[in-house]
């Protein structure tokens, strides 16, 4: 989970972006949901429903209307190198879900905190290799709490809610509620970065809200039935 989940996904992803657009690459995040339930299938022999399988294409759909609508830019470096580089951080990505899910019964901060552990140590080589020959780069002061928010909020505890979840839900289910990203994201640009969102968004949006709602829907009135 360590190599899978936190040095393959983050090196592939961050090498991704700096190819290809913002845009590219939350649309290949998009079909995530499809590589995670293709992988939960195959090696956790999870068989998905018809209205699993429509909510994951409605999804699906959100994501690329979301995507879409972002500016497209055309200074991308490589974008056929950044999109198969992001294909790949999807693929590692599917494999540290199913990985979880395999030990969904273990204590989700203990899982957490090991993978952390391991997936960091095995980023130092990277790092070495990034900065041979290079100095060391200056982070400012905001820099830093920047760095430190993102190890806490959205690394160490979103990690520990996404084990947490594998015990409640199918990695097919966990999938589909990856979609969020892309979404949550231009809400929050919205609010914070005071960008425009127009109709594309708001109609990604509620495919993207409507096909978790179809693919969960089953497991929620099983649980209250």
């Amino acid at each position: 989970m360590g190599i899978f989940g936190v040095t393959l996904y983050y090196i592939l992803f961050n090498l991704s972006m700096i190819y290809t657009s913002a845009s590219s690459g939350a649309l290949i995040q998009g079909f995530g949901p499809v590589f995670i339930a293709i992988m939960a299938a195959i090696f956790l022999k999870e068989r998905l429903s018809i209205k699993e399988i429509s909510g994951i294409v409605l999804s699906v759909i959100g994501v690329i209307m979301v995507g879409f609508i972002a500016e497209v830019h055309n200074d991308a470096l490589n974008s056929f190198l950044g999109n198969w580089l992001m294909i790949g951080a999807i693929v590692a990505w599917g494999a540290y879900t199913i990985l979880s899910k395999k030990i969904a019964e273990i204590d989700a901060l203990t899982v957490t905190c090991i993978s952390t552990v391991i997936g960091t140590a095995l980023l130092f080589p990277a790092v070495v290799f990034e900065l041979w020959h290079k100095p060391f780069p200056v982070i400012t002061t905001n820099g830093w709490w920047a760095i430190i928010y993102l190890g806490v909020v959205p690394s160490a505890f979103s990690f520990f809610l996404y084990n947490k979840a594998m015990d409640q839900l199918t990695a097919s289910e966990i999938g589909v509620f990856t979609n969020i990203d892309p979404v949550a994201g231009a809400i929050i640009a919205v609010i914070f970065l005071s960008e425009d969102i127009n109709f594309w968004q708001i109609a990604g949006t509620v495919l993207v809200l409507a096909g978790i709602w179809l693919s969960t829907h089953k497991s929620k009135s099983a649980v209250s039935g």
